[in-house]
C-alpha cells in the first residue's frame, strides 16, 4: 500500500531517469535548452552565494563553457549523503523514504526536480526529503534552498518538504510547507529568466564580475 501512494506521487511527474549527481547524463539532461533545474532556482533569484543569474544565463545561452569541476566540500557532500539519509530513516522508522531520480513537471517538461527522496509520513502524506551537508551554522534553512525544493514541490504536486542537514557537526530537520504566493514570486522570475535565455536577450546586469 505505502509503495503505490510513492507510485502515485512519482506518477504525476515524467521520469527521465536515474543519474549519478554530476555526472555526464545528468548534465545532459540540465544542459538541454530552455531546462530549469530545482537547484538553478536560487541563483535565478539571486540569492545563490556561490554564482549569479547573469552566469548562468551566459551558460544556458553557450556564451561561457558551462563545466563544474567537483570540489572538496562537494564531493564531501556526496559521501556523507547515504549516511545522512540513513539517520534520517532511523529518526522516523515509521515513515517511508525512497530515492528517486530525474524528473520532470507533467504539464512543462522543462521544469526538472532531482530530490533526494520522496516520502510518506505516518499519516501516509507524502513531502519531499532534501539532504544537506555544510559547515556553516543554520538556525533556518537558507532562502536559495528554499526556493529549490519549492521547485520540486511543484513538480510533484506536494505540499511539505522536510530537510534533513548535518551542518558546523549537528544534524537537523527543518520543515517546509507550501506556500501559494511564494510560489508565484518564484515562478514568474524563472519564466522571464527562461525566456532571456530561449530569446538570447541578456538580463540586466547583477552585479556579478
Amino acid at each position: 500500500m505505502t509503495i503505490d501512494k510513492i507510485d502515485t506521487i512519482l506518477r504525476t511527474a515524467i521520469s527521465l531517469g536515474n543519474h549519478e549527481n554530476q555526472s555526464a547524463e545528468w548534465y545532459e539532461l540540465r544542459n538541454r535548452p530552455g531546462v530549469i533545474s530545482g537547484s538553478e532556482i536560487g541563483t535565478i533569484l539571486g540569492l545563490s552565494p556561490w554564482t549569479s543569474a547573469i552566469t548562468l544565463w551566459a551558460e544556458k545561452t553557450g556564451k561561457v563553457e558551462r563545466s563544474v569541476t567537483p570540489n572538496v566540500a562537494m564531493r564531501l557532500g556526496t559521501l556523507v549523503e547515504p549516511a545522512i539519509r540513513q539517520l534520517y530513516i532511523e529518526s522516523h522508522p515509521d515513515h517511508v523514504v525512497q530515492e528517486v531520480g530525474t524528473y520532470a513537471a507533467a504539464e512543462a517538461s522543462w521544469m526538472h526536480a532531482n530530490p533526494d527522496g520522496i516520502c510518506l509520513d505516518e499519516t501516509g502524506e507524502g513531502y519531499i526529503l532534501e539532504i544537506k551537508h555544510t559547515a556553516t551554522y543554520w538556525d533556518a534553512v537558507p532562502e536559495h534552498y528554499k526556493a529549490q525544493v519549492f521547485w520540486y514541490m511543484n513538480v510533484f504536486k506536494l505540499r511539505k518538504a522536510v530537510f534533513a542537514v548535518v551542518n558546523a557537526g549537528r544534524y537537523k530537520e527543518f520543515e517546509l510547507l507550501w506556500d501559494d504566493f511564494e510560489w508565484d514570486a518564484i515562478l514568474q522570475q524563472v519564466t522571464k529568466f527562461r525566456s532571456y535565455v530561449l530569446d538570447n536577450i541578456q538580463p540586466d546586469w547583477d552585479g556579478s564580475e
